[in-house]
């Protein structure tokens, strides 16, 4: 008999990596969302599901991918549910509706009405699994059973799907991203933080109920094994503002790290001296990198982060009140508006006409730096430290200080009611205090 594709007979075949694909040396799980539950993601850029399955191994990958895909299914399921009971209309605008609305009414009663049906199915599952545990068939000997199928890797996702039909379990991933819309006004930067932070929860947990204290200390300490504590701060923001946003503050407080270690040390970034200045300047001029040269200037004399400096307008340069605007990532509280030194207002004039990417400026900056020997401590972003002590030892105040960088002061009198901070004239006075020895390209 000749050979017959099962394409031609309609017959979707799937190949043992179906949903997985491999980037460098590990296999990913790439799942595609839905049609009818996309409205659940709206949050998201790509309506495909990516993680990492964070291991080389094909079998090991395998294993896992089915172990989410099944876990994917039982939260989309919960989701169609939700769908349905949010579409239902309530017994009193049922009866005004007429004709065609009336049949749809109808269609959806019937969907509502085969849940019970498909837990009933679920149901024979678990009993096809318990039967053979239970040979003399007895009640309670087949219940005993049942209990020990319900405990079991197979029986816990049957189990999880009749609890998320039946609504007593609390999907995560929709509440996750309805938090995450909350945040649209922070920064890009902090957005990007707490989409990974979400994703990396999702990974682990796909129902609110599942996380106990214990299990979240244990999810906290595995990531404390491969991140700085000050990341996984970073990432228990997300998670108390998630639990907190949906009112279950209650159990908020087990996001946290206090008194747990990191496995990975913190690096300290440390300032840039006079020394370190003249070394770094002089090595760019001999690459011609003059962008990367401008960028350290500006820097050194604003103590602007490289998101400010990639983003810098020049104002006012033909008066005699020249400004520089930097619109820093994490200060979207309060436009940050500052005197422009007068040693680089030409730079800053120069810069804005054709200024660095933020990775490119980054990447420029640690191919200089690692050739000079500087290790890791030593960072784009030193030249703000430098700033600030540079500042602390012309002895200016700490609210000059704070005012300049933009940081909160911690006082309602200064951070709310006086918003709009000192006065052009103070602020020329601090910034005139920056200084640094003389360099030419």
């Amino acid at each position: 008999m000749p050979y017959i594709s099962p394409h031609i007979l309609g017959v979707v075949v799937k190949t043992k990596n179906h949903h997985m694909i491999k980037r460098g040396d590990r296999w990913h799980l790439k799942l595609r969302i839905p049609t009818d539950v996309q409205s659940f993601y709206e949050g998201r850029s790509s309506m495909f599901i990516e993680q990492s399955l964070k291991t080389s191994d094909v079998i090991a990958a395998r294993q896992l991918r089915d172990a989410k895909l099944k876990n994917y299914q039982s939260l989309w399921s919960e989701m169609r549910v939700r769908l349905l009971r949010e579409q239902r209309p309530s017994a009193s605008k049922a009866t005004e509706y007429v004709g065609d609305d009336t049949l749809l009414i109808e269609e959806r009663e019937e969907q509502l009405d085969d849940i019970p049906e498909h837990i009933s199915l679920l149901w024979d599952k678990i009993d096809r699994l318990a039967y053979p545990k239970a040979p003399s068939g007895g009640v309670d000997e087949l219940n005993e059973a049942r209990e020990e199928v319900i405990n079991s890797p197979e029986g816990s996702k049957i189990w999880r799907e009749i609890q998320i039909l039946q609504g007593s379990l609390t999907p995560l991933e929709p509440y996750c991203w309805e938090w995450f819309e909350t945040k649209r006004g922070k920064a890009h930067k902090t957005k990007i933080e707490y989409r990974r932070a979400i994703s990396i929860l999702l990974s682990s947990f796909t129902s609110k109920e599942e996380i106990t204290q214990r299990k979240a200390r244990r999810f906290l300490h595995d990531l404390l094994t491969a991140n700085a504590k000050a990341t996984v701060q970073k990432y228990t923001t997300a998670y108390r503002g998630i639990w907190r946003y949906h009112g279950w503050k209650s159990d908020a407080d087990m996001w946290s790290v206090r008194e747990m270690d990191s496995a990975v040390g913190t690096t300290k970034v440390r300032a840039v001296t006079d020394d370190d200045y003249l070394r770094i300047m002089d090595a760019i001029k001999g690459t011609r990198k003059r962008r990367l040269w401008l960028a350290i200037r500006i820097a050194a004399y604003s103590g602007a982060s490289r998101s400010g400096i990639c983003g810098l307008k020049l104002e006012g340069a033909d008066t005699d009140r020249p400004s520089l605007y930097l619109p820093e990532t994490k200060k979207d509280w309060r436009t940050r508006r500052i005197p422009c030194h007068p040693e680089i207002l030409e730079d800053a004039a120069e810069w804005v006409k054709s200024p660095l990417a933020p990775t490119t400026l980054t990447n420029e900056f640690t191919e200089v730096k690692q050739k000079l020997g500087y290790g890791r401590d030593l960072v784009f972003h030193s030249h703000r430290h430098s700033v600030a002590n540079k500042l602390e030892n012309a002895r200016v105040s700490s609210r000059e200080i704070k005012r300049l960088l933009g940081h909160r002061i911690g006082s309602i009198t200064f951070d709310t009611y006086s918003a709009e901070g000192l006065g052009y004239d103070v602020l020329s006075e601090v910034v005139g205090q920056i200084v640094w020895p003389k360099v030419e390209w």
